[in-house]
């Protein structure tokens, strides 16, 4: 027959045992709030507003490919470009847009934000515009 033998308990252990340890916060009008986990509020918040961060990120995605479409890297550069295989999408040649993306061209025309088309030309509908542009792959 086999005799177990428990290490003998410390203070620390006895006050533990009286008391369930949990990391919660209280809500606001939640009768469970004692009961919720320290981090469970905050993951019922994320699953309702991923949604937004989602159709950003999807916007985003939509208007790097347009640039890319209005580029036309492989029209407009007699075919230096990167990424050839990609057709009208393909990238710039890397000396001139090493981001893999469009020129500065099409930044120009798709409205990026410059001081002269800002300030002299009244465009100020560059300031809107700009924050969903590009300069490559990797930036976006």
């Amino acid at each position: 027959m086999e005799v177990t033998t428990e290490p003998p308990k410390t203070q620390i252990d006895e006050a533990s045992s009286h008391r369930k340890l949990s990391f919660s916060t209280p809500i606001a009008g939640d009768p469970s709030s004692e009961k919720l986990p320290f981090f469970r509020h905050r993951s019922r918040q994320i699953k309702r507003d991923t949604w937004l961060v989602s159709v950003f990120v999807l916007l985003q995605i939509v208007a790097f490919a347009v640039t890319m479409g209005v580029n036309d890297c492989s029209r407009n550069s007699n075919d230096h470009c990167a990424a050839r295989l990609l057709g009208r999408f393909s990238f710039q040649p890397l000396s001139e847009n090493p981001m893999l993306g469009p020129s500065a061209s099409t930044f120009e025309h798709m409205g990026g934000l410059y001081w002269n088309a800002l300030v002299e030309k009244h465009e100020i509908w560059r300031v809107l515009t700009s924050p969903w542009l590009h300069s490559g792959l990797f930036h976006l």
